[in-house]
């Protein structure tokens, strides 16, 4: 009697809701966006209209359908085997934004604005705004000196005139002065070596200054900028083995490192109190047997514990997928002799800085961070689908083409680009760090092959043939 009672209950329960909306997450919201998606599933293979137009059930029983906004309020009544549910969906008006705000302006008589960071982590950008390209970080009490402001944003300067900005609200005693008060930090001493998996260039310095290290030609172009240097340093005090085309130039105030740029396995630079690190990751010994011996690979499977990612039509969270994904890729890898570190190993909570930082402790040489997409309002999910990967610095990008060449011949997905991604987990410079958007979760037909178990292995060796490609490649490069 209990067991045919529960029987019953379910059967209840799933025909008296014979339709579950799955997003919006609420029947009435605001959405900065000319078109919405509703995404979700009926039951029973029951049908569907949304304001008495018929719906498209996919396979699974599930549908994803996208409407035009017009400015105000916007009504959908769904209706599936007698169930009926309203969503009210307001679209604001677009306000005229105001051009005072964005103008430049600066500081007038050569005056300029001293101050110090107040942040652990202080971002300078090349352009103002908080989704402008990272340059570096800077320590907290690093002093910097702006010439102007623009949209909340400080424009520091910068002998060489390149354009560097930090955010208004990330510094504190903003006192003014003039460029010939400029205060300038001392060398103390310098020096360069290497261990067991870096090659490092080090200096004492009385204060912590700005800094940037970016691509030119076949160098990475390390600068300092504002130090007192008065040993004039010379290339040829550098050029040991691990740094035997060194060349350095002192410009000014400023002392800039052409650094060579093609045994690149990944760079950090920054500071350890007032001690300014420049570090360059060694390549992996090769070996005959194996593949990817020696290679030491961090494996991140996205979101995790209570940050879900995406949700799927039939709430399938996407770090659960990520997470399936990632075991898969990293048994192909180390079947193959790789290292093979995972920031997590089960449904847990791990911070983004600290991913990268425990890549990084374990002397990763290779991060791969592995997600699957969704689409915010405004577009369309049947037209935005199929696989892309996301790389931030330069010495990213050839491994990022690689796996998404890959991908897309390997699997017959759309290929959505390879392209640079503000993401915190790729903005490490070491190791060398990818994102990869395996496919879609709000396209039906991806979300069906996402939770494939054939499809997620076919997927981890794809990424795997890839990762052994650029690391054979790169060593026989060097």
């Amino acid at each position: 009697m209990r067991r045919f009672l529960l029987v019953f209950l379910i059967f209840l329960f799933n025909t008296a809701f014979a339709l579950d909306i799955v997003y919006p997450t609420k029947t009435n919201c605001t959405v900065n966006a000319k078109s919405i998606f509703f995404m979700g599933n009926v039951k029973f293979e029951k049908d569907l209209t949304i304001n008495n137009k018929p719906v498209k059930i996919w396979y699974g029983n599930i549908f994803v359908e996208t409407f035009n906004l017009k400015e105000g309020e916007n009504t959908f009544v769904f209706n599936s085997d007698g169930e009926t549910k309203t969503y009210k969906i307001i679209r604001p008006a677009v306000k005229k934004s105001s051009s005072k705000t964005s103008e430049y302006q600066e500081f007038p008589n050569n005056a300029i604005v001293y101050t110090k960071t107040k942040d652990i982590r202080t971002a300078v950008r090349e352009k103002p705004g908080k989704d402008a390209r990272r340059v570096c970080d800077l320590p907290k009490e690093t002093s910097i000196f702006a010439v102007g402001k623009k949209a909340g944003f400080l424009k520091l300067y910068t002998s060489n005139k390149k354009e560097l900005w930090v955010s208004e609200n990330a510094v504190d005693r903003k006192m003014f002065s003039f460029l010939s008060q400029l205060t300038k930090s001392e060398i103390y001493s310098h020096r360069i070596y290497s261990d067991s998996y870096y090659d490092y260039i080090e200096f004492y310095l009385s204060m912590p200054v700005l800094y940037t290290v970016e691509p030119e030609g076949k160098h990475l172009k390390l600068t300092l900028y504002g130090v007192e240097n008065r040993y004039k340093i010379d290339a040829k005090f550098y050029r040991q083995d691990c740094f035997p085309h060194l060349k350095v130039n002192n410009e000014g105030n400023n002392i800039e490192f052409y650094i060579e740029n093609d045994k690149n396995w990944g760079y950090w630079a920054g500071y350890q109190n007032n001690r300014f690190i420049f570090k360059r990751r060694k390549a992996p010994e090769p070996d005959k047997q194996l593949p990817l011996a020696n290679v030491n690979i961090a494996i991140d499977p996205g979101h995790g514990g209570s940050q879900l990612g995406s949700v799927g039509p039939t709430r399938i969270n996407e770090k659960d997928i990520n997470l399936s994904i990632a075991f898969k890729l990293s048994d192909i890898l180390r079947e193959r002799g790789a290292n093979v570190y995972m920031t997590r190993l089960s449904d847990s909570d791990v911070g983004l800085y600290e991913r990268v930082d425990k890549a990084n402790e374990n002397k990763s040489h290779i991060f791969v961070s592995i997600h699957a997409n969704a689409l915010p309002d405004g577009l369309n999910p049947m037209e935005r689908h199929g696989t892309s990967v996301y790389y931030y610095n330069e010495n990213a990008k050839e491994l990022a083409e690689l796996i998404g060449k890959n991908l897309v011949s390997d699997m017959g997905l759309k290929n959505d680009g390879v392209r640079i991604g503000n993401f915190a987990v790729v903005r490490t410079t070491m190791p060398v760090s990818v994102l990869v958007e395996t496919a879609y979760m709000t396209y039906p037909p991806e979300y069906v092959l996402l939770q494939n178990n054939a499809f997620q292995k076919q997927l981890a060796r794809s990424i795997a043939d890839s990762i052994q490609s650029y690391v054979q490649s790169k060593i026989k490069a060097d």
